[in-house]
């Protein structure tokens, strides 16, 4: 994929444990929601479950680790992409053969 262009490369701000030692996925990390008329005290790094928002980790209000209980900081991380928009014609190609062979997937599938 990464020979034939169809990745990309892109830094992103992630929140890092400095006493884990390493970058926190989202659901390692809990917060306070971001969004004022909330201020779910236990929100996570993905939504919150009280007002049902999507929330960025590092939006977060007095982030912490759900590994170790310290504060993460905010620290820039690379991360490598699939460029999905070159892969769908081929993606698309690929899948149509597939629906119509002999295996043939169920409409909800498709």
């Amino acid at each position: 994929l990464h020979k034939n262009g169809y990745t990309s490369t892109s830094t992103v701000d992630q929140l890092h444990c400095g006493k884990c030692d390493r970058f926190l996925a989202d659901r390692f990390v809990e917060g306070t929601c971001p969004f004022p008329a909330c201020q779910y005290d236990d929100a996570r790094g993905d939504q919150c479950d009280k007002c049902g928002q999507l929330v960025n980790a590092v939006e977060l209000i007095k982030p912490r680790c759900k590994l170790c209980g310290s504060t993460p900081s905010i620290r820039a991380s690379e991360h490598l992409f699939l460029d999905l928009d070159k892969l769908q014609p081929q993606l698309t190609e690929h899948l149509e053969k597939l629906w119509a062979g002999e295996h043939k997937w169920s409409s909800n599938s498709v």
